[in-house]
This record gives C-alpha cells, sequence and structure tokens, in this order.
C-alpha cells in the first residue's frame, strides 16, 4: 500500500494469493467451507462490488455473529496473522474493521456504494450458496443477522 510500484511485494502478495486459493491449504482439513464466501457472492453479483471489498464487509459481521462457534481457529488467527492475544469474537470484529479501514476497504454496506441493500434477496441467494455446498448449519435468520450487521 505504501509503495505499489514495489514489483517484489506485489508478486508475493500475487503468490500468497495463488496459493491461498489452489486447494493445498485446504489439504487435511475435515470439511472445509467457506461462508464468508458464500455471503460475499450475493453482494457482487447484485452490487457488482469487487469481491474483497465485499469480503471486508462481510467477514468482521460474520466473526462477530458466528465466532463463537469458531473461537479456536478465530484465537488462532488473531494471534498469527495480528499478533493479538483475542478470545472475543466481537473484539476480533472490531480488530478486523480497523484494520480492513486502515487499508481503504469498506466494513459496511454504505462505505461499499451499497445505499438500501435488499437483505431479502440477498439472504435468499446467500442461503441457496451454502444450500449448494452441502453448509447446513446457517439458516435464513442466520445468515439475515450478519447482513443486518453489515448494514449498521
Amino acid at each position: 500500500i505504501a509503495n505499489p510500484n514495489d514489483y517484489d511485494a506485489r508478486a508475493t502478495f500475487m503468490w500468497s494469493a495463488t496459493l491461498a486459493w489452489n486447494g493445498i491449504l485446504q489439504a487435511g482439513v475435515p470439511s472445509p467451507s467457506m461462508p464468508c464466501h458464500a455471503l460475499e457472492m450475493p453482494l457482487s453479483a447484485v452490487y457488482n462490488i469487487a469481491h474483497g471489498a465485499g469480503l471486508s464487509i462481510v467477514i468482521p459481521a460474520w466473526i462477530e455473529n458466528i465466532g463463537d462457534k469458531h473461537k479456536p481457529r478465530i484465537s488462532h488467527f488473531m494471534k498469527t496473522v495480528f499478533g493479538q492475544d483475542c478470545q472475543q469474537p466481537i473484539r476480533a470484529g472490531e480488530m478486523f474493521r480497523r484494520y480492513y479501514r486502515l487499508i481503504g476497504s469498506p466494513v459496511t454496506f454504505r462505505e461499499g456504494g451499497i445505499e438500501s441493500p435488499d437483505l431479502e434477496l440477498l439472504t435468499d441467494l446467500a442461503a441457496t450458496a451454502f444450500a449448494q455446498r452441502g453448509m447446513t448449519d446457517y439458516s435464513k435468520e442466520a445468515i439475515r443477522k450478519i447482513y443486518n450487521a453489515c448494514n449498521e
């Protein structure tokens, strides 16, 4: 961010992005799922927002609303990536928001240019994406609650 012309930094970032999406990181992980991507895809489809910007909106809300189910993983991530001993999902969500704002990424629908999100449409589309991926532990109510948190 500080030096967008730094070829080595950009190449390193692109290499890490490639590794993140080629499936190798899911090797040995039982039942990997990507709920934040299922929550974001309707944003890109309906509002034409960049995938990364949509993720920066839904990830903090997801952590705050569903984080208790994934406390050990979130805590480990916060320690290894942010260097913070963070046991509370609410605090982790706040830290993500601060980081995303620091790098200029939106953390609410409004900041992402989505002034009046159709929460019912987004909820229906996300519920379909969850069902297609076999993620049955996300009800429409849970999805709607996450989207409501993105609207604050």
